[in-house]
């Protein structure tokens, strides 16, 4: 059994999730057995929607959220061959108390925030390198490092469009399950009256609530050429369906580029800027700023870069900039890893 121990929830968003589960349907076609193991405050529904089972925590930690002595208890009285962690609300007592009951732990990371006491480590990141452990690290850690094992969704790889339409009709403006700076209106209200022959589709969060989602609604109906989209859980399909996305940081932005269609990034958190300074100077995607220094000057800047790529050959130059480093395989590299450790263990196990 792998468990992934992983939240999401109207706060921290739903990339933790959807990173993990594309990771989790890689191993069930070779044949492997999962669970999600989630914090109480996390969405539960979400991981029964894929189809995976869950064991939910109880206890409600002050610091974390989840009370980390109740995970291992759990996960003690199960067969539990690894633990997969993708959580930023964890810290250096808990990843070890849970690291103490499954000896093959692995930890998503692309924050090098503390000496994590694991045996392996995943860090997708552009900006990743082995060196940024070797100093942080005082023990040996098994490294999945670099752009390799960015484990994007098959749904995303099945919707990849072969070439570019040549004229910028449909814009993109998706900032995740959540907003907390309100970007998605801010950003409506800037372009929108610029680019009256674009037309700018709004994606709801799947956490945006009542009274933000009453203000978009009135907001679309002013400006005539923008539309709001449903949460769906089939990105990949609305992503094609556009010419460019704008979008923070997150898994969003990789999986659009994946996808074909070029991006343009904002941040709001401290795990969005590597990806977006690494992309911008790359020449692979323009990064507007960062949201909270200043969201009327990130949307200024996010309506000077769309201008910039109303010309095919801009939009094109990027997507082949971004397909030489990501080949869509990531989950399957993670995947295998996983298996690996776990058979070698097994069979090491088994010897007289």
């Amino acid at each position: 059994m792998i468990v992934f121990r992983t939240d999401a929830n109207e706060t921290i968003g739903m990339g933790h999730y959807m990173r993990c589960f594309a990771i989790a349907h890689e191993l069930v076609k070779r044949g492997q057995e999962v669970l999600f193991l989630i914090a109480p405050d996390a969405d539960a529904m979400a991981v029964q929607e894929q189809g995976f089972p869950l064991w939910q925590l109880r206890q409600q930690g002050r610091e974390l959220g989840w009370d980390a002595a109740e995970a291992a208890g759990w996960l003690s009285a199960q067969p539990v061959d690894v633990l997969f962690i993708d959580t930023y609300r964890i810290n250096q007592p808990s990843m070890k108390t849970l690291a103490e009951v499954v000896p093959d732990s692995w930890y998503m990371d692309d924050l090098c925030a503390f000496d994590y006491p694991v045996s392996n480590i995943v860090n997708y990141n552009l900006d990743a390198a082995v060196e940024m452990y070797q100093s942080l690290l005082s023990h040996p850690s098994k490294l999945c490092i670099g752009a390799s094992y960015y484990p994007v969704r098959q749904e995303i790889l099945d919707a990849r469009v072969r070439s570019l339409r040549p004229v910028v009709q449909r814009v993109l403006i998706a900032t995740g399950a959540t907003d907390p700076f309100h970007m998605a209106q801010a950003l409506l209200e800037e372009l929108a009256p610029r680019f009256a022959d674009v037309t700018f589709a709004v994606q709801l969060g799947k956490y945006y609530d009542d009274a933000y989602l009453a203000k978009l609604q009135t907001l679309a109906e002013t400006h005539t050429n923008s539309c709001l989209l449903d949460w769906t859980k089939r990105m990949g399909e609305r992503y094609a369906a556009c010419d460019v996305c704008i979008t923070p940081g997150s898994s969003m932005m990789s999986e659009s580029m994946t996808v074909g269609v070029p991006c343009i990034s904002f941040a709001f958190a401290d795990n969005h800027l590597g990806q977006c300074i690494f992309m911008d100077r790359a020449d692979m995607a323009s990064y507007a700023g960062d949201v909270r220094t200043g969201a009327i000057a990130v949307c200024k800047n996010v309506s000077a870069a769309l201008a910039s790529l109303l010309p095919l050959d801009e939009r094109n130059f990027q997507r082949v900039r971004f397909a030489q480093l990501f080949d869509g395989k990531g989950a399957a590299r993670v995947a295998e890893a996983l298996t690996k450790t776990y058979v070698r263990s097994r069979f090491s196990e088994s010897r007289p």
